[in-house]
This record gives structure tokens, C-alpha cells and sequence, in this order.
């Protein structure tokens, strides 16, 4: 009997540690991105943030892109753009993976993947918003300057339903899908028919101050754009053939850089642009004003910064 107690024990703590691997093999590390998380709250802050910074121009970019690329990993400028320097006479620069210090309104291209507009990474999806519509929609901002003192407007932020709406409402479903910020160029859109999106605009007090989330509002940058098919722009020394808004209209309103339009330079228009005419013929709107300047500016960025599974070219 004495003999047979150890053997017993031995056998036990044998087990014992057998098992315990097995046991910790079944935990898995979290892989989760965390900068999507919050896109919509750090929105909001990074406008606190701007609002902050003074006697920023068309040529006086101060530290703008720093502020908003500094926000949330995910987030990139990719264009800046002001009077004279908006669509037919925005010229780009060239970087390898798509990311550059602007100096004066330009928009990037990656050199190292074909040229394409921006790193070509595939756009983080809303988080966080304020209305839930939005959530889970690839989108595009711009931090817009007056040009003035204490020019901070605030954010516009185009988020993108990957629907196709015309000037009667008609919706096709998926009618341009966006994934990259090639894609929300390229295809253009034809005459009277627009990208469908959700429209927001947030103040320098970090408040969403107009939001249309009715899903009736339409934005072509321009059916005159012809963008590269692998690029997302017209050329490297234009972004665009024939026009170019940067901005929207809310209350269901409808826009087009070029001809037939509608402009968005009128009652809830928001943004620059160049409206079937010339880069240096355009306004800065925010809600339906004139801001009356012409050294505004505005840097356009969207959430593409980090490489992720699935990036699409």
C-alpha cells in the first residue's frame, strides 16, 4: 500500500502539467483596429483643435495637416485646395506610399502603387456617429478656412452610401461603391446623377451644427472630370478636366461642379468650388454665405492611411 500512494501522485501531477498547455493554447490575441473606433468623436475634437489655430490662408497652411493627421491614425490629407488651386488648376505631387507635407495647395499621389490618388489603402468605416445611419459608410472630410483671422469654419464630411441618386430621387442601390478615395472619383458620375450621401457639418465647438440625414442629398464633384481609371484624377498636373466641388447642399439639395450643375453656392450650400467656370472665379459658403475672401482654403482628407486586410487598388 505504501508503494502504490506515490505512484498515484506522480501519475496525478503528470496530468496536471500535460493539460495546462492546452489549456492556455486556446487564448487568441485581439487583432482589432482601434482607430475606427472613434472616427466620428475624433471628428468633433480634431475641430476644437482646428478652431484653435490662426491667420490660416491659401498660403499660410500653418499647422493644419499636423493637427488633423496627429487626431486618429487612420486619418490623411490627401489634397489641399484654395482659389486658383481647386480642380482644372489643382496640380499633384508624387510620394511613395501616398503621403506628403503640403506646402501650398496641391493633391498627392502614391507613387509606389501606380499613381493613385491618396495611399490607395482602403478607407476606414464611420464609427461613433451621432446618427447611427452613418455608421459603417466609407467617407471624406475637409477642415475649412475663411482665410481670415479667426477663419475656422468648421468640417464638412461627405459619408458615402454607395448609392446612385438623381434629381428626382430615384436611387440605385450600389450604384458607385466607395473604398478608396480613388473610388469616390472614379467612375464619374454622368450629368443629373449623383454620388447619394449623408452630409454633416461640424463647428469649431466640436457640435454638429448641420446634418442632412435623410439620404436625398447628391454630389458629383464634376460629370467633367474624367478621372484615370487606375488614378482617381485627370492628370498629374490637373485633378480635374472641367470643374470640381468641394462641398454639398443639404436639405436634399443636389450639386455638380459642371453643367447642368445645380451649384452650391445658394441657400444650404456649404463648401469651394470651381462652378463651370474658372478656379479663381469660385466662393467659400458655409450655409448659404458668402464668406466674401479669397484667400480661403481647405484641406481634404479621409481615413486611409493605415494599410488593412482587404485594401483594394
Amino acid at each position: 500500500m505504501r508503494r502504490t500512494i506515490p505512484l498515484i501522485f506522480f501519475f496525478y501531477t503528470i496530468s496536471a502539467q500535460i493539460a495546462l498547455p492546452t489549456f492556455q493554447a486556446v487564448h487568441t490575441p485581439n487583432t482589432s483596429s482601434s482607430s475606427s473606433s472613434s472616427i466620428f468623436s475624433d471628428l468633433k475634437s480634431l475641430a476644437i483643435s482646428l478652431n484653435s489655430l490662426t491667420s490660416i490662408t491659401n498660403s499660410n497652411l500653418g499647422s493644419v495637416e499636423n493637427t488633423i493627421e496627429a487626431k486618429n491614425s487612420s486619418f490623411n490629407v490627401f489634397a489641399v485646395v484654395g482659389r486658383n488651386d481647386l480642380s482644372e488648376q489643382l496640380a499633384g505631387t508624387g510620394a511613395a506610399g501616398g503621403k506628403t507635407t503640403f506646402s501650398s495647395p496641391n493633391f498627392v499621389y502614391n507613387t509606389s502603387s501606380s499613381n493613385i490618388l491618396s495611399t490607395g489603402n482602403t478607407i476606414e468605416s464611420m464609427a461613433g456617429g451621432d446618427n447611427a445611419v452613418i455608421n459603417g459608410n466609407k467617407w471624406m472630410a475637409m477642415a475649412l478656412y475663411d482665410g481670415s483671422t479667426n477663419g475656422f469654419k468648421g468640417i464638412l464630411l461627405w459619408v458615402f452610401t454607395d448609392d446612385m441618386i438623381n434629381s428626382s430621387n430615384s436611387i440605385t442601390s450600389d450604384g458607385h461603391t466607395v473604398t478608396t478615395a480613388k473610388s469616390i472619383f472614379y467612375p464619374a458620375n454622368s450629368g443629373s446623377n449623383y454620388n447619394r450621401i449623408y452630409a454633416v457639418a461640424i463647428d469649431g465647438a466640436g457640435s454638429v451644427a448641420y446634418s442632412d440625414y435623410d439620404g436625398n442629398v447628391g454630389w458629383n464633384f464634376s460629370n467633367n472630370q474624367q478621372p484615370g481609371s487606375s488614378t482617381g484624377y485627370k492628370s498629374v498636373s490637373k485633378f480635374s478636366r472641367d470643374d470640381g466641388f468641394w462641398g454639398f447642399k443639404i436639405n436634399g439639395g443636389k450639386c455638380d461642379g459642371n453643367s447642368p450643375g445645380p451649384s452650391i453656392f445658394s441657400a444650404n450650400g456649404f463648401g469651394i468650388g470651381n462652378s463651370n467656370s474658372s478656379d479663381g472665379s469660385s466662393s467659400c459658403y458655409w450655409n448659404g454665405s458668402n464668406t466674401s475672401s479669397s484667400t480661403y482654403v481647405g484641406f481634404v482628407f479621409t481615413g486611409d492611411s493605415e494599410t488593412s486586410s482587404g485594401d483594394l487598388p
